[in-house]
């Protein structure tokens, strides 16, 4: 750690004073993708506190829709069985054609009958 510069604080140097590299300290300004971060001896203001709960929430509220995505697609996959009639899980639904660019599914088999 010698070759790490210390931070020279403007206070009196003790006899036990610990030198703090400067690798380790919060810089005043942090260039982020929601903007510039504002730090005051370490610790974020007040605004950008804030900014980054918001930021939080906003990152939650993605993650919770993006994980509802298979669940809505299975019940819309069920719901859709129900329609053709399959409505038990003994039953199994066979097409009277092969399918074409026409068929509505989302990865319909289209070799076998």
């Amino acid at each position: 750690m010698q070759d790490v510069a210390a931070v020279n604080p403007a206070r009196k140097r003790f006899k036990m004073t610990t030198d703090i590299p400067a690798a380790i300290t919060t810089p005043d300004r942090v260039e982020t993708r929601i903007g510039t971060l504002e730090f005051f001896d370490g610790f974020p203001t007040e605004k950008k506190v804030e900014l980054v709960y918001d930021n939080l929430d906003f990152m939650r509220g993605v993650e919770s829709f993006l994980t509802c995505i298979p669940s809505a697609s299975i019940n819309a996959m069920r719901r859709g069985f129900r329609d053709l009639g399959i409505s038990r899980n003994n039953v199994i639904g066979i097409t009277e054609n092969l399918m074409d660019s026409r068929s509505l599914y989302l990865t319909p088999n289209t070799e076998s009958v």
